[in-house]
Order: structure tokens, then sequence, then C-alpha cells
């Protein structure tokens, strides 16, 4: 079986319970007070993205007489990057084999490619459904994907009333991916100070997607002058933290943190100490939080990007990257600087 956590549209909640071993930065008998400056960020792939639209099952029917003629049309920011062919008398069942490419600049607003499925009519034509892919999968290569249609805009759920398009596609690499930051959000100093602080403050962020990444900074409050930026984390996988978690039963929720240079010089072997995050994101259709779902088994052709965890870690790392791509890069580090 394989699992995946479902890119869908909601709340993320970051809850910091507390730090391990951080440099101890105190001045005189002043205590630290450290507290976390949370960057919530998208990836931004740069590069050609050349998308193969298969086919299309069970959509719905939405012509009374006669059969559908449906056509597919790739729509990125809102604008019309590529169409398919029309597939006459095919019904709910077409079939279009049609490699279509799309530039990336790392600049979209979107966070996902539309795939819009439409019935060609005489007078006008009809739209039978969206299907989305996300931005962030097209860095791992993929022989088939089955995208759930629904025939409301926005909305990605696994329901399949509205039938499915098949998919694939390579990504070529024109530079390493970016991150974009979206929101900057600061915690309270914690409740217990010192190089082991303790919070127990949830950081919530509406209007979110769950692909979503999230780094932390803990910074030591001053009373005088700038405060001491003190480790930094690296950057982490909100659909990666939520998979670890559910399999490890939230055992795993301690993240690594790395020395600023104003503290590196107190830190043995590049180890700032360790920070304890609960990483949850609340959808409409499951405000607990959303959970790991089964899916249909993929066979990449190259894995260029996943989710690996060693330990207590879950990052965003580079592996087995083409010529194409960059070689030896690490993701979470791409055009990422501390704050």
């Amino acid at each position: 079986k394989e699992y995946a956590v479902p890119v869908v549209p909601g709340v993320l909640d970051v809850n910091l319970i507390e730090a391990q071993g951080l440099p101890n930065m105190k001045s005189g008998m002043n205590r630290m007070s450290p507290y976390v400056v949370l960057r919530v960020m998208s990836i931004a792939p740069v590069g050609t993205l050349n998308l193969t639209i298969h086919k299309a099952e069970g959509l719905r029917k939405i012509q009374l007489i006669g059969q559908q003629d449906p056509y597919a049309i790739v729509v990125l920011d809102g604008r019309r990057k590529a169409t398919t062919k029309v597939h006459y008398d095919s019904g709910r069942t077409p079939v279009w084999e049609e490699k279509k490419t799309v530039m990336l600049t790392g600049k979209e607003k979107s966070g996902a490619i539309e795939i819009q499925i439409w019935n060609k009519n005489m007078m006008s034509d009809e739209r039978i459904g969206y299907a989305y892919l996300d931005v962030a999968d097209v860095l791992c290569p993929s022989k088939k994907k089955w995208l759930r249609v629904n025939r409301k805009k926005g909305k990605q759920n696994n329901s399949s009333l509205d039938g499915k398009v098949c998919v694939s596609w390579d990504f070529q690499a024109h530079s390493a991916p970016s991150f974009k930051p979206l929101k900057v959000l600061e915690s309270k100093t914690g409740y217990i100070g010192g190089p082991d602080p303790k919070w127990e403050n949830t950081l919530s962020v509406k209007d979110m997607v769950s692909n979503c990444y999230v780094q932390a900074t803990l910074r030591n409050k001053r009373t005088f002058g700038t405060d001491t930026i003190l480790a930094i984390s690296n950057v982490i996988s909100v659909q990666g933290a939520i998979h670890q978690n559910f399999f490890t039963k939230g055992k795993n929720t301690w993240y690594p943190l790395t020395p600023s240079n104003a503290t590196r010089s107190k830190c043995n072997n590049n180890n700032a100490g360790k920070i304890k995050l609960e990483i949850k994101f609340r959808s409409a259709d499951n405000p607990d939080g959303i959970e790991p779902e089964e899916i249909e088994p993929q066979v990449p052709e190259v894995d260029v990007l996943q989710v690996v965890s060693s330990g207590p870690v879950v990052e965003a790392s580079v592996v087995n990257a083409t010529v194409q791509q960059v070689v030896s890069a690490d993701v979470v580090h791409a055009d990422v600087q501390p704050f």
C-alpha cells in the first residue's frame, strides 16, 4: 500500500513546545529569553514541464442528447497554457495522448496547475470539471498519475463522482528550486527561558495549502540592542511531517538546529540543539487535522524530490538528480536565508 498526504486548502497549526541545548548567550545575570520566528513558504520549481494528458474516465455527463466531445485545457495562474484536441463522440471516456510544454519561472502565484475538462458544443462549450496537479509534484517525474476531477473550481478531494484524468510528466530544471515566503509569524518568549526553553504556543495561519513548508528561527529577546539569532531549523515539509507523525504516532517531532553566525563559535559539530514542534493541517473536511490517505501505487522513473526521515528529521532534499538538474544540491537550503 502507498499513502500520501492530500493537497488541500485550510489552516496550518504549528505548536511550539520546547527546545533543548540552545547556545547559551546570556549576558551577566540576565537569563536568555528565546522566542521563535516561523516562516511559512511554498516551493517554486524553475524549468520546463513536459505534461502528457493521456485520457479521462468516468466524467460526469452534462450533454442530454448524443455523446460528449471532451477536450482539456492546461491553466496556470489563470492563463491558458495549452489545449488538447477534441475527442469527438467519446462521451465519458476520452483519450487524448498529447504532450504539452509548460514553462515554470518560480514566480507563479498558484501552487497548482489546473486542468480543465470541457465539452465541445456547436453553440457554447460547457465545462465538465477541474483537476489539479501540485506544482511541487513536478520535481518527481511520474509515469502515470490519476487526478480526480471535480465540478467545482479549487475543490481538491478524493471523490470519484465527477471522474478522473490520467497524466504523466517529466521536468527539466533550469536551476535549483527556490522557496517563496508566504507568511512570517512570531511567538511569545518561553514561559521557561534559558538554553532549554518551553513555550506551548500554537502559531496558526489561515488560507494555506497543505503542500507548504516551514522554517523556525530562534532568537534571544534583549532589553537593549538587536535580538540575537540563536539557531535555525532546516526547511520542513508540512506534508512530510504529517506523514511521519502519523506512522510514528507522534514520536518524531524533534527537529535539529544549526547555529547562526553569532553562535557558531559556541557550538560543536555545527549542532545548536533541537526544537520540538507539532505540525497539523486542518481542512474543511478534516477539522481535527488531515492524515495520509491510501493512493494508487506510482512508479517514478527518477526520484528527484522526496520526503526523507533520519531519526527525528523530516525534510525535503534532492536525490538522484539528473544531468539537467543541479547535482548534489540540497533543496532545503535553496534561496533561504536566516531572518
